[in-house]
């Protein structure tokens, strides 16, 4: 990160990296490098900001959800904009935390659907459904947090008969 900052001051003809310098090393290595050639749509941009804003309004009134940190609409990456939570203080996570994060990840998807309409609803929001539907089944199968008949094993769920699957996706 200290050197991704003072190679960002060097480049803008600074004597030292200041604070600026950091958050943009920061930055570019969590989100990942700007994509600066992409061109967007303004409806595209509008569709991206409506989609990020949903994420972090619903992460702000979900009591448990992380600490918003940064929402944003330039491209980084293979995403058109992301938002961004503070890593969280605790280091195990639990039912309510796990929950506010499945409704933050949802919070995009709502967003599309009240501001641009059902039927227009982008792709964005699949990489979000990857996401919760992978955390939702580690909560049910790993960490026994919904449920007695199927919540205290580890197991592949590929590896599941259909009749445990049912009882997993219930």
């Amino acid at each position: 990160m200290v050197n991704t900052a003072i190679t960002q001051a060097v480049h803008e003809g600074k004597d030292k990296a200041g604070m600026a310098d950091f958050d943009y090393a920061r930055d570019r290595l969590m989100m990942g490098i700007e994509r600066k050639k992409l061109t967007m749509t303004e409806k595209n941009r509008l569709e991206t900001a409506i989609h990020e804003a949903g994420h972090a309004t619903t992460a702000y009134f979900t009591p448990g959800a992380q600490k918003l940190y940064k929402a944003t609409i330039v491209s980084r990456g293979g995403s058109l904009g992301a938002t961004y939570f503070e890593p969280g203080s605790d280091i195990s996570q639990n039912k309510r935390k796990t929950l506010a994060m499945i409704d933050s990840a949802m919070g995009g998807h709502v967003a599309e659907k009240l501001f641009i309409g059902d039927n227009k609803v982008t792709s964005g929001c699949s990489g979000d459904f990857q996401g919760l539907t992978d955390m939702a089944y580690s909560a049910v199968l790993g960490f026994g947090m919904f449920g007695e008949d199927i919540g205290y094993m580890s197991e592949d769920f590929k590896k599941l008969s259909e009749e445990m699957k049912a009882k997993v996706d219930n």
